[in-house]
């Protein structure tokens, strides 16, 4: 029944992919991209245990980036003319294009990575080796914990920090002013916080373990809430929901999705979304709750849809960015890291960034967030207002089309291929863990800013010690009286 309706999408898809064309129709050419999405969207809920990260990377390019164009044009029939007339009729075409072309390589790559999904069957033998191993593990699930918990302490000091910073403040402030002051031991501290965490998760503990680090993990996102930053806790809160389902689709001896659980999904969910769609106007001192439950939730997409305008934003923008011939975007995080961070200070005599809103990070940073916020928005962008960024947009303007087709079919390919990875070993499940926890923001942030992790010298500073350790206690020691 679902390859039917799929099927039928995708007939559907053709004939207003055609009908675009032939008329240069942009609602013809967004229908298209909507008959991509459920496409997808219907390919990953056939089977949901091996497709459940590309639905969710797929639930987030909805509500940032297709959203607010299918609520405008469920609105009004010239949805189009508020885009054209600011920006041009290319950059419209270019913001459905790149839409469609990544839907469509991220479709193929599903299907190229399940072609050879069968695994080897292996016998478990039980010997030393075997009880090492989960000696191991045990050792390393505590250790783990203990400076888990840790770094969570000194991670909240900092968040408290901001709070102080924020008192009385406008939340627009902290991008523009705020410098943190706490002595770098603390900020050394924290910075183990997620990457313990997923060494933690990535050694499979009971359920019953993973209640506190991971109501600690949702917890620690509330002061970037109440300052006005609302998008780590989507995050956090969306990790936690993927690690109860990772643990319950690799039929874990622990029931993880269990009656109580999924009611909090069922209730959670449609909350936090009301909430959601509330907070863009409380947090500037506005508030449309009386607006009712049905425009809440119209008001969260199309508020977290703002993207789709960005891509727009950028298209137009592509020939003013300041310094473009010497940048790339798509590895910005890495190019920045290398050429600017601590060890090319330290060694090369590089020039340090700045951590907020500025006009150095616009003209030397290789991070289009911004570059781009600072030629279209100005002061504005000095005082703390930005655009964010997309995958499409950093693909395209390094590489051009091609450039979305390829990342786009990469990044699904792991996807399918992220429940294989998880069940390898203790290491690879915490890199995909800690994946997790970024990678679903890629359509509004930099398109390869999930993986700056693998060169930085915390995250491998982190595992080494957690690893280090939980070898050191599985030795004999053997104390001579002399």
């Amino acid at each position: 029944m679902k390859k039917c309706l799929r099927y039928s999408v995708l007939v559907l898809g053709i004939i207003f992919a055609i009908l675009g064309i032939c008329l240069k129709s942009y609602s013809f050419a967004l229908l298209c991209t909507v008959a991509c999405f459920l496409n997808n969207i219907i390919y990953c809920l056939e089977n949901i245990k091996n497709r459940i990260f590309l639905l969710m990377f797929h639930i987030m390019i909805l509500v940032f980036l297709l959203g607010r164009p299918i609520i405008e044009l469920c609105r009004k029939h010239d949805w189009w003319k508020e885009y054209v007339n600011e920006f041009s009729k290319e950059s419209l075409f270019f913001a459905i294009n790149a839409l469609t072309i990544s839907l469509i390589a991220m479709f193929a790559a599903a299907l190229l990575a399940e072609r050879h999904k069968k695994e080897k069957v292996r016998n478990v033998v039980i010997d030393r080796n075997t009880v090492y191993i989960e000696k191991f593990r045990n050792n390393l699930q505590i250790i783990s914990a203990v400076i888990f918990y840790f770094s969570m302490i000194a991670f909240l000091m900092l968040e408290v920090e901001k709070l102080i910073f924020m008192s009385g403040r406008d939340y627009v402030e902290y991008y523009s002013s705020f410098v943190s002051h706490a002595p770098y031991i603390i900020h050394l501290i924290a910075g183990f916080m997620k990457y313990s965490l997923c060494i933690f998760l990535g050694t499979f503990p009971e359920k019953k373990k993973c209640y506190l680090p991971l109501a600690l993990y949702l917890i620690s996102a509330v002061p970037g809430l109440i300052i006005g930053v609302r998008n780590p806790i989507m995050l956090n809160a969306v990790f936690i929901f993927l690690y109860f389902f990772i643990r319950d689709a690799l039929n874990d001896k622990d029931k993880w999705l269990g009656k109580l659980e999924k009611m909090a999904i069922g209730i959670g969910t449609p909350a936090a979304l009301l909430f959601m769609g509330a907070y863009s106007s409380i947090r500037v001192g506005n508030s449309n709750i009386q607006d009712g439950i049905g425009k809440l939730f119209v008001s969260f997409f199309y508020g977290q849809g703002v993207s789709f305008k960005v891509l727009n934003i950028g298209y137009s923008c592509m020939g003013i960015l300041p310094n473009r011939m010497e940048k790339n975007y798509t590895f910005g995080g890495f190019i920045d890291y290398v050429t600017h961070g601590a060890i090319a200070q330290k060694f090369f005599s590089a020039e340090a960034l700045d951590s907020g809103n500025s006009v150095k990070n616009a003209m030397l940073s290789n991070n289009l967030s911004h570059s781009l916020a600072y030629v279209s928005k100005g002061d504005e962008y000095l005082n703390g207002h930005g655009w964010g960024s997309s995958y499409l947009l950093e693909t395209f303007i390094d590489f051009g089309y091609w450039g979305i087709a390829v990342y786009s079919f990469l990044l699904a390919y792991i996807l399918i291929k992220g429940m294989r990875i998880i069940k390898k070993n203790s290491l690879t499940a915490t890199i995909f863990l800690f994946i997790l926890t970024q990678i679903f923001f890629v359509p509004r942030a930099e398109a390869t800013g999930f993986l700056d992790f693998t060169i930085q010298i915390g995250f491998w500073l982190a595992v080494v010690i957690c690893y280090l350790l939980a070898g050191l206690c599985c030795k004999k020691y053997e104390f001579v009286k002399t």
